[in-house]
């Protein structure tokens, strides 16, 4: 019995707790993102408001649905340059070609979740109202200055495979080990008050 509850509580530290889990792409700090387009910092953080409440979250979004996404730009700078973004999903991106001799872009249209278009944010934050209607990777690409020349895309992970979903698997899992525990250890006294 000892065996198993120290089985259990490995496994249990061996899962990333939801604040830790960073996942690729932009450093994070206290589950806010912090990404670089060209010499400029801009902070992203991204709720959904319709499960996760206030909870912050950044690159993994654990379920589809309703995700608010914000970006604050802390140099000024960057502020009064146009920045669009566009949101497509990951196994899609090869279709967001950019034209570098000034031509239209060429996406495919029901592959791109949204496009939020080209304009100067001066009291510094952009925020999108996205609805992640399936699960899998996306990409938010972001392009600033007048001829789109800034360009970043952060990696996002919608539903299925976040790291909290583990972590909340673990703890249900601990949980009913320790019920199936504690109900062999009564059952075993109760059989040995009836053979007493």
């Amino acid at each position: 019995m000892k065996r198993m509850l120290f089985s259990c509580f490995v496994a249990l530290l061996l899962v990333k707790t939801p604040a830790m889990a960073h996942g690729g792409g932009p450093s994070v700090d206290l589950n806010k993102c912090v990404i670089t387009i060209g010499d400029y910092r801009v902070q992203f953080t991204a709720y959904q408001p319709d499960t996760s409440g206030s909870e912050r979250l950044c690159q993994e979004f654990p379920m589809i649905g309703r995700t608010v996404l914000v970006f604050d730009i802390e140099e000024k700078k960057l502020r009064h340059q146009p920045i669009e973004i566009t949101i497509l999903r990951e196994s899609d991106k090869k279709n967001h070609a950019h034209n570098h001799d000034g031509g239209t872009e060429n996406h495919d249209h029901d592959k791109v979740l949204l496009v939020k278009p080209a304009q100067a944010y001066p009291a510094g934050t952009i925020t999108i109202d996205a609805n992640f209607n399936e699960p899998g990777e996306y990409n938010a690409i972001i392009k600033a200055g007048e001829n789109k020349e800034l360009t970043f895309e952060l990696p996002l992970q919608v539903g299925g495979h976040s790291e909290m979903t583990q972590w909340v698997i673990a703890v249900v899992f601990t949980i009913a080990v320790f019920g199936f525990i504690m109900w062999h250890r009564d059952r075993g006294e109760k059989m040995k008050g009836a053979h007493a």
